[in-house]
C-alpha cells in the first residue's frame, strides 16, 4: 500500500498522516483476507505491517511488537553499487 510514502506523508504534515491512515483503512476494508504492508510507513496503522525497504535492515523494528520484522527490498543501495561496479569504479557502498 503506497509504496515508500512515509518521507512524503512526513512533508505534507497532517494532511500526509491522515490519507496514509485512509489508505490503510481503505485496504483493510475490503477484507480481502491477504496482510497488508506499507514499505518506509514507520506509524502503519493496524493491521498493516510497517516493513524495511533499503539493504541495511538489521536496526529495523516494527512499529508494534506484535508486528513480524520484514524486508521487502533491497532497491536503495544494490542499483548504485552495480551501477558503480559496471562503470569501472569499486564496487563499494556509496
Amino acid at each position: 500500500i503506497e509504496n515508500e510514502y512515509g518521507p512524503e506523508s512526513k512533508a505534507f504534515g497532517f494532511a500526509g498522516h491522515s490519507y496514509m491512515d485512509w489508505d490503510g483503512k481503505m485496504v483493510v476494508g475490503m477484507q480481502t483476507g491477504v496482510p497488508w504492508v506499507m514499505c518506509k510507513e514507520e506509524d502503519a496503522p493496524d493491521p498493516a505491517i510497517n516493513t524495511c525497504n533499503g539493504v541495511y535492515c538489521d536496526a529495523f523494528t516494527p512499529n508494534q511488537p506484535y508486528k513480524p520484522k520484514m524486508w521487502t527490498e533491497a532497491w536503495s543501495d544494490c542499483c548504485a553499487i552495480i551501477w558503480r561496479k559496471e562503470s569501472g569504479g569499486e564496487a563499494e557502498k556509496l
